[in-house]
């Protein structure tokens, strides 16, 4: 869920109206109505995640302001149900050529991207460990999209380990760009295999499946953000979530949603 935007002003896209209904009480309105076991938000301002973090009683989370690795810059926070994962580990990377580099932008970048990983002990599934990982990709630079995709791979292989793995982000990318097919493909048998949760449920493509619409609730175009899995999990329900408040929207993106069951369920 792309939060979009953290200050106050007059207008209805504000994140704090200086009257009426803020913004806020919709985008939590609209998770509470949701209740995801878990939850990616992407451009989240630290103001926005405390105010989230006030809001959504039984969530734990865990993420970090992309420009300082704390509070400073937008955040790819990862929320979870409390009463059924435990977290194992945790941690954040640049989507640069120095990931370890705090506040590290790609050469071509437009601005310094970050993903963010927490592994998740389900106690639903004996102690199983899910590797959950959220980003955002650039929304300017093409070699900057394919980079990010490759490093994510290639982190999954040193930090997922056998894990099941869970992705999602806004990647600013549509399902025919050839980072997402890079971020989908297994490359040697150390990496996982992943697949688009959405489109393993729509099988069709239409046209009007676009997730960002600028606050215009229009959806004609393509999806730029996705849940992806590994094979571990067998998706059973997909939806792009098009609620609005009295014609107003919680984000300027669609959030996506995805129901996974581990593929060997019954």
């Amino acid at each position: 869920l792309d939060l979009s935007g953290g200050k106050v002003s007059d207008s209805s896209e504000a994140w704090l109206a200086e009257s009426g209904v803020h913004r806020r009480d919709l985008v939590t309105r609209l998770i509470q109505q949701v209740l995801p076991d878990l939850l990616g938000v992407q451009e989240a301002l630290h103001n926005q995640v405390v105010d989230l973090d006030g809001a959504l009683s039984g969530y734990g989370q865990y993420g970090v302001g992309r420009d300082d690795g704390h509070e400073l810059g937008e955040y790819c926070t990862i929320y979870y149900r409390t009463d059924r994962f435990e977290p194992r580990g945790q941690g954040t990377f640049w989507l640069s050529e120095e990931p370890e580099t705090v506040g590290s932008k790609h050469s071509d970048a437009a601005c310094n991207r970050i993903a963010t990983w927490i592994i998740l002990a389900d106690t639903l599934a004996g102690g199983t460990e899910y590797f959950v990982l959220n980003t955002h990709w650039d929304h300017v630079s093409q070699p900057a999209r394919l980079y990010s995709a490759k490093l994510i791979r290639e982190r999954l292989s040193s930090l997922a380990g056998d894990r099941p793995v869970i992705v999602m982000g806004d990647m600013n990318a549509d399902e025919d760009n050839p980072a997402i097919a890079v971020l989908l493909e297994a490359d040697g048998s150390s990496q996982p295999r992943l697949s688009d949760g959405y489109r393993t449920i729509v099988l069709e493509r239409d046209p009007d499946e676009a997730t960002f619409h600028a606050f215009r609730g229009t959806s004609a175009g393509n999806r730029i953000d996705y849940i992806l899995s590994s094979e571990h999990f067998l998706p059973t329900e997909a939806a792009i979530v098009r609620t609005d408040f009295e014609g107003r929207y919680p984000s300027d993106h669609f959030p996506v949603v995805v129901v996974l069951q581990p593929a060997d369920t019954p």
